[in-house]
């Protein structure tokens, strides 16, 4: 069975799994693929399908996930994260999991990299779709773009 795991940082991965496929069979291809993206950072990644979360030990065909199915990657901050921690997650760009250097914040309140959420509002624009929060899904207002497209905080 083919499925479409669309990357919170915007990339999409085609994978070749078993019928009885779970989400745990999924991040093991993805960690494999991607070390990089799918090594902690003290990010936890949630899978959703269809609009619900998608838990791991289930087959993928119990959630009603099918040939050529597209499952959207999110990440989550873990709550069992330590003061320490989520401040140092505060400083980590949602989509590249790089520190932050030139912040800016969303009305939603999720923070970015100033270049890499520029990045996701051009592509956004390139691909005719509406640039969403990384985060929250939520549509990245109107005043947001225009300030982060002409460099104001």
């Amino acid at each position: 069975m083919i499925v479409f795991i669309k990357q919170f940082t915007g990339i999409t991965i085609v994978i070749d799994v078993a019928d009885d496929a779970t989400i745990g069979d999924i991040t093991a291809e993805l960690t494999r693929r991607r070390p990089d993206l799918h090594s902690g950072h003290g990010v936890h990644l949630e899978y959703l399908f269809a609009g619900q979360s998608v838990k791991d030990g289930k087959p993928l065909q119990a959630v009603g996930v099918q040939d050529n199915s597209t499952i959207s990657e999110i990440p989550r901050r873990s709550m069992m994260a330590s003061n320490a921690d989520m401040q140092i997650l505060s400083l980590i760009d949602p989509i590249t999991l790089e520190e932050v250097k030139d912040p800016i914040v969303l009305d939603c309140g999720h923070g970015y990299e100033r270049s890499s959420l520029r990045a996701l509002i051009v592509q956004a624009g390139r691909d005719n779709t509406i640039a969403m929060c990384a985060l929250c899904r939520q549509p990245i207002a109107k005043q947001d773009k225009l300030n982060l497209l002409l460099g104001f905080r």
